[in-house]
């Protein structure tokens, strides 16, 4: 399990790093592009570390349960492979 606890983020490329190796992830719900990349219940979950009670059960929780390391890995694969991340830049250069 990973645990993302900034209280800002940009683009959190530690989660996408967490995910291509099947590691479930629990991010603080905070500005940055945090809910991009975690996809609810698939690989990972978002939380207010400012509710700390709340937080610290969403960790034990998360590791209590069993996660599937392909479907993390696939979500991740899926949306922000190389490939994905090249194309999308050629299609925006492409508009000039």
């Amino acid at each position: 399990m990973f645990v993302l606890s900034s209280r800002y983020e940009g683009f959190p490329n530690v989660l996408l790093e967490a995910g291509a190796c099947g590691v479930f992830a629990l991010a603080n719900d905070c500005k940055g592009g945090i809910r991009e990349i975690i996809q609810e219940g698939i690989n990972g979950e978002v939380a207010d570390i400012n509710q700390s009670e709340a937080f610290a059960l969403k960790i034990k929780e998360a590791l209590s349960e069993n996660h599937n390391k392909q479907q993390i890995i696939n979500s991740i694969h899926s949306r922000f492979s190389k490939d994905i991340i090249m194309n999308q830049y050629i299609a925006i250069l492409r508009l000039f």
